[in-house]
């Protein structure tokens, strides 16, 4: 391998099993308004209440419409 694979090896992040005492991520899908246009996004959270809080931060607090849905 070279020091660029070795790298990006390091940076991987992967979602952890299920079996995991530190918890793991699932995705889920949130409907958000960018530009007065309705759309799908998805995030990765532990739970609904952390990937509304992910979304607000990414996309603004007032355009994250309705709850997220687990995928």
């Amino acid at each position: 391998m070279s020091w660029i694979d070795d790298e990006l090896e390091n940076r991987r992040v992967d979602e952890k099993t299920k079996s995991s005492s530190t918890g793991s991520a699932s995705r889920y899908q949130i409907r958000i308004r960018v530009k007065g246009t309705l759309m799908v996004s998805a995030v990765y959270a532990e739970n609904a209440r952390r990937a509304k809080t992910i979304a607000e931060e990414l996309f603004g607090k007032g355009n994250v419409r309705g709850l997220p849905v687990k995928k």
